[in-house]
């Protein structure tokens, strides 16, 4: 499987904590984000508040 990396561009909204039925629960964080000259709409998920407060401008993730 490729992974390619993404760059945090904007963040839309924030933190919101949900399981999505699923009986786990993670702090989710909807992001804009560019990979390779295409941007797109996605969720970042984390186990605490506090680390999805400190994504900024320019966060890479693997996708």
């Amino acid at each position: 499987m490729n992974v390619l990396e993404h760059y945090v561009t904007e963040i839309i909204g924030e933190p919101y904590y949900d399981d999505y039925g699923s009986g786990n629960y993670y702090w989710w964080l909807k992001v804009k984000a560019l990979c390779y000259g295409s941007e797109c709409e996605t969720t970042l998920m984390f186990d605490s508040k506090e680390e999805a407060l400190a994504i900024k401008k320019g966060y890479m993730f693997l996708s």
